[in-house]
């Protein structure tokens, strides 16, 4: 199996090949953890060939009370989120550890970006991420504990709670602070 995939505005590199049962996602190394409060989103970019995946996760790394995760992946829209492809909906942050929800959805090859969401919480949510935006390379792994071994590149938005808008706002802009590591699972 080759490597294919697409490139804009450097963001994006070769989309991984599409093994069943295996977690790709964007990657570095996550070697930081980040929090942020309800209505706030971040979006990293990966290219994948076209698959149909079956799950999408994150790692959660400091619990808050009664707190939701929200994941999502949006269409690329010429470097940036577009068009909102997969809300897969809430997971429960109000423990630690690594998170997956199911979802099944079947993607044409290209570029997409994965969202996490703070949904609802009375404080900031911690999650796995990565502080190098300039770090990039793609993984396939066995599973979602090691393949939260990296990611890249954010973006981020205050938002209201609730459902993952679509199209993402447009006046989402670069943000400090490192990006989330969320990974695809493909069936």
């Amino acid at each position: 199996m080759g490597w294919s995939g697409t490139f804009t505005d450097g963001l994006f590199l070769p989309a991984a090949p599409a093994i069943t049962g295996r977690w790709a996602g964007p990657s570095a190394i996550p070697n930081a953890t980040h929090s942020m409060g309800a209505g706030n989103m971040r979006v990293v970019p990966i290219t994948l060939p076209a698959c149909s995946l079956d799950r999408i996760g994150c790692e959660i790394t400091t619990a808050v009370a009664s707190s939701l995760v929200r994941l999502g992946i949006y269409e690329d829209d010429g470097g940036k989120p577009g068009v909102l492809t997969v809300d897969a909906g809430t997971l429960d942050s109000s423990t630690t550890g690594l998170k997956e929800l199911t979802v099944g959805v079947d993607l044409v090859a290209g570029d997409y970006w994965l969202a996490l969401m703070v949904d609802t919480a009375s404080g900031a949510v911690s999650y796995r991420g990565f502080s190098d935006r300039n770090q990039q390379t793609r993984v396939t792994s066995q599973t979602l504990n090691t393949l939260m071994l990296g990611a890249n590149t954010l973006l981020y938005q205050s938002l209201s709670a609730g459902a993952l808008p679509s199209p993402a706002p447009s006046t989402i802009g670069a943000a400090g602070g490192g990006g989330p590591m969320i990974g695809v699972r493909f069936a």
